[in-house]
């Protein structure tokens, strides 16, 4: 029997009505741990305020979506300290700079804090994909996991070596394990 759409939707309106949120899945709540988790590694540039953003905007979906869910303390801080470093700033040279600076967000020397999350995000989805292709389909080869999850990842711009998601695999699996 078809699903009439008018029907789900007369239903979310009644839930919505009551009050009801949905919890969130436990797989919600690991990947927020994982971005802080990836925002408190201190790298050579120091912690990465991009998984922050991307934890807020994360939070922010599932709030919409009406979870039970509250935005962590955790990004409340970052935003915290870096209003005060914002209201800090006075006129002159250099603004763009100084808002990166307050925002934490002032790499300098190869890439910026944008390609070192992306770079970061890549290697962490690359290696969940992979385990999660292991559990669900136990007697697959690793190799072909391996090259599935290359070909999936590469995009137009970034080609992705099969080696490389190997690399990441046996050097990382450890840290990115349920």
């Amino acid at each position: 029997m078809p699903v009439d759409l008018a029907d789900l939707a007369k239903i979310q309106e009644e839930l919505d009505k009551a009050g009801y949120k949905s919890k969130p899945s436990s797989w919600h709540i690991r990947y927020l741990n994982e971005l802080k988790a990836m925002y408190d590694k201190e790298g050579k540039e120091g912690k990465n305020p991009v998984f922050v953003w991307l934890a807020y905007d994360y939070a922010r979906q599932l709030i919409k979506l009406n979870y039970d869910f509250v935005i962590p303390e955790w990004v409340f801080n970052y935003f915290d300290e870096a209003a005060k470093r914002l209201q800090e700033l006075g006129p002159g040279k250099n603004t763009p700079r100084k808002i990166c600076s307050a925002l934490m967000m002032d790499t300098s020397g190869r890439g910026n804090t944008f390609t070192t999350a992306r770079g970061v995000l890549t290697r962490f989805y690359a290696i969940q994909w992979v385990l999660s292709e292991k559990r669900l389909n136990p007697g697959r080869k690793i190799e072909d996991i391996f090259a599935e999850v290359a070909g999936e990842l590469s995009t137009s711009e970034k080609i992705i070596e099969i080696i490389t998601v190997k690399n990441w695999y046996y050097r990382l699996r450890k840290t990115c394990k349920p």
